[in-house]
């Protein structure tokens, strides 16, 4: 229920967790076990949320409701999540590349929202209504969207992306980004999927199951 901006060090030995405010937040991780980030506000909408530090330590955010950023130099070693909540925002992860590995789980925002997101480091995304802009995402993106509820557009990266259909409505998936495309997809793809705007190499994998039309 704070709602001043927050700037903290965390330097934890033992699990953690840390409930950031409605004004903007900026957290150092420095610990080394799990710091778990609440951006979802007690009361009202959280803030921003910036990043920074060395934690050996996983860090996790979860329910973000506002933009979260990854200082530039960020330098932890342990594994990043971010799990964002039914909002449109940006996760920006700039150009640190030290996690062990970095995962954006958006399944909670609905399909009227926009996750939009930036960043050098290879990342896993998960999706299901929302639309996911990752048209400046310089790394490379592993992505699974499961839109059984609407249709929903996904913005490929400028380098690769492996992205796996598993919805029932429609998907299309934007190659404006520039970047190399592979699309897999179990049964449960019923949905049609349709590639725009394809700039690079679109493969099909060959253990490719879906069942809608392929455009």
């Amino acid at each position: 229920a704070y709602t001043g901006a927050i700037t903290a060090t965390v330097t934890n030995a033992a699990d953690a967790t840390f409930e950031i405010g409605t004004a903007a937040a900026t957290i150092t991780a420095n610990g080394s076990a799990a710091l778990t980030i609440d951006a979802d506000a007690a009361a009202g909408t959280a803030g921003a949320l910036t990043i920074s530090g060395a934690a050996t330590g996983a860090v996790s955010v979860t329910g973000a409701e506002s933009n979260v950023t990854l200082a530039d130099g960020y330098a932890g070693a342990g594994a990043l999540s971010i799990t964002t909540g039914d909002a449109s925002l940006t996760v920006a992860l700039g150009t640190s590349t030290s996690s062990s590995s970095t995962t954006v789980n958006a399944t909670a925002a609905a399909a009227d929202k926009t996750i939009t997101l930036t960043g050098a480091d290879a990342v896993t995304v998960t999706s299901n209504d929302a639309d996911i802009d990752a048209s400046a995402y310089t790394g490379a993106i592993t992505a699974t969207v499961n839109n059984d509820s609407a249709a929903a557009t996904f913005q490929i990266g400028t380098t690769s992306t492996d992205l796996t259909a598993d919805g029932t409505n429609t998907l299309t998936i934007d190659g404006t980004g520039g970047g190399t495309l592979t699309i897999d997809g179990a049964a449960t793809n019923t949905g049609d999927i349709a590639v725009t705007a394809a700039v690079n190499t679109v493969t099909l994998d060959d253990d490719f199951l879906g069942t809608g039309a392929l455009s």
